[in-house]
């Protein structure tokens, strides 16, 4: 599967992880000095109202595409490196698509004022899917690899269980909140039509969903209980994983702690 389930070391995890955030945050800080060079050479400067209007284009069309690129870039990353905890590769597709729930905030935040003008943005709120996705790959860079197997324990397998049910909360959250972006991105011709039938219908059930700050904190619990869950654990037998290109074996997404080929 493009090297999702191929093994990845805690070392190399940490260091695709810090050069993927890294290089992020340093393009997130420098995007308001691009837009101004973009304004400076394409003489909008120049014209009256042309160059807040070329930072609004900017800000709406090149800020997301930003992010998700970010996004994307965490997918195979933590796919790997939840098939070297003896997870399913799925969740790093899980991490992506929490990420992308706050491409609302990643597209304002550092942006022209006219960007939340535009998009009808009234306050930024606190990025708190994107926090949790971090959690959540910090999570899968503490836990022990297993070599072939998964860790031995109940109290493992539910706090696994735990987690990866408040984890799927996340993903059904983000999801819901990317219909509308999703739509308005699909359809322009019919905007009017589109915004409608959002406003009737989609944000009366986005209203309705818990806020997503209960979500994170409770996922920030579980996670803390899973990591110590697994280092309680006796480590499962054989040795640790390595960077080699042989694919690891694949447990279900609520499989909880039989080892994979163990014989038990």
């Amino acid at each position: 599967m493009l090297g999702f389930t191929r093994a990845i070391t805690r070392r190399r995890y940490a260091l695709g992880l810090a050069g993927r955030i890294g290089l992020f945050v340093a393009v997130t800080a420098g995007f308001p000095f691009l837009v101004m060079f973009l304004i400076q050479i394409s003489g909008a400067r120049n014209v009256s109202g042309a160059s807040g209007a070329l930072a609004v284009v900017l800000g709406i069309y090149l800020k997301p595409l930003i992010y998700l690129l970010f996004a994307l870039s965490m997918m195979r990353i933590a796919a790997r490196r939840a098939a070297s905890v003896g997870r399913t590769s799925f969740i790093g597709l899980g991490i992506t698509v929490v990420m992308l729930g706050d491409i609302g905030f990643a597209t304002v935040f550092g942006s022209h004022w006219g960007v939340a003008f535009s998009l009808g943005v009234l306050s930024l709120q606190a990025p708190w899917l994107l926090l949790a996705a971090i959690i959540a790959v910090v999570t899968l860079g503490i836990l022990r690899d297993q070599a072939g197997g998964q860790p031995a324990g109940r109290w493992f397998a539910f706090a696994y269980l735990v987690w990866i049910a408040i984890f799927c909360g996340l993903v059904g959250y983000a999801v819901v909140t990317l219909v509308p972006p999703v739509l308005l991105i699909t359809k322009p011709g019919g905007m009017a039509a589109t915004m409608a039938w959002l406003t009737k219908i989609w944000m009366p059930i986005i209203a309705m969903l818990p806020r997503p700050i209960f979500l994170t904190l409770t996922f920030a619990g579980a996670s803390l209980w899973l990591i110590v869950a697994d280092r309680a654990a006796p480590p499962s037998a054989g040795s640790p994983h390595t960077d080699r290109p042989g694919p690891s074996p694949q447990p279900g997404p609520f499989q909880p702690a039989a080892a994979i080929g163990s014989g038990r």
